[in-house]
């Protein structure tokens, strides 16, 4: 026999505020954002700086540390490029710049922006985050 759990609202032991998702995996943060000359965030969650580096390279910061530098997830997509082409992939961790790498953190992920082998803005680009918060 199948059950259905039908709620309106789930809280804390305390009763008092939302369940915290500290320990499972889920989407713990994102960031949708005009990567183009001057970078705008558009929405996110658990998110609270976002640096222009350079061209098509940025630092998203998180509000919540994640546990380990190495063990969250980071998924990216970029749409339109500034001059209208077609979007490219969004790596992590390598500076756009110069090809250097970036070692990941526990509280920002860099962010590079690639169309073909050409480093160029997205206009529509955007970030989620999974794992483990600290």
């Amino acid at each position: 026999m199948t059950s259905v759990l039908n709620v309106d609202t789930i809280a804390d032991k305390a009763g008092t505020g939302p369940v915290g998702l500290t320990k499972q995996i889920a989407l713990k943060g994102f960031i949708t954002y005009d990567g183009t000359t001057t970078p705008s965030v558009r929405d996110s969650l658990n998110h609270s700086s976002f640096t222009d580096n350079a061209n098509a390279d940025h630092t998203a910061s998180h509000t919540n540390n994640y546990d380990n530098a190495t063990n969250y997830l980071a998924l990216g997509t970029g749409g339109y490029t500034a001059n209208g082409a077609a979007g490219g992939h969004i790596g992590f961790d390598r500076i756009s710049s110069n090809g250097n790498e970036s070692a990941p953190t526990t509280s920002a992920r860099r962010i590079s922006h690639q169309v073909s082998s050409t480093i160029d803005e997205q206009k529509y680009a955007s970030v989620a985050f999974a794992g483990d918060l600290a």
